[in-house]
């Protein structure tokens, strides 16, 4: 409901205030965050930031084209992860388990299949059983169908 109010005051060319529905979004300093990101990968700074990144090796056991939150040095290149190499094995697994869960939900998304988005909820950790993960995803759509 918030999303669809600001968009609907976005659309006011005479807007110049900040919305106070913003307040209530959450994320109120990711802002902060990409301004310095911008204005290290401009003026070249090499400074370290936290940012997503694809994994291109950095986490040996995960895929290439995870993406991954990472300490990375920043220049006008952009972002240059730090290697990890191999995950201490006592996070390994869940690593791996959580980046499944991602994965089979970003394919359930774009193919619009039910069987898939179970299957992403099954296998998350936090989800107990495949009893609650079908309450989950039957009251995901059921509130998406009506927020749309």
């Amino acid at each position: 409901k918030i999303e669809k109010e600001l968009f609907r005051l976005y659309k006011n060319p005479n807007l110049d205030t900040k919305p106070k529905e913003l307040a209530e979004r959450g994320g109120a300093h990711y802002s902060d965050a990409a301004c310095s990101l911008i204005n290290s990968i401009y003026n070249n700074k090499g400074d370290m930031q936290t940012v997503n990144v694809l994994n291109n090796g950095t986490i040996k056991d995960l895929s290439d084209d995870s993406v991954i939150e990472r300490n990375c040095i920043i220049d006008g290149q952009g972002a240059h992860p730090l290697s990890v190499g191999h995950a201490p094995l006592k996070i390994r697994g869940l690593m791996q388990v959580v980046k499944n869960y991602e994965q089979l939900t970003i394919d359930a998304a774009l193919n619009g299949d039910y069987d898939s988005a179970l299957q992403a909820l099954t296998v998350h950790p936090l989800v107990p059983s495949s009893n609650i993960a079908i309450k989950l995803l039957d009251d995901i759509l059921k509130e998406t169908r009506l927020s749309s």
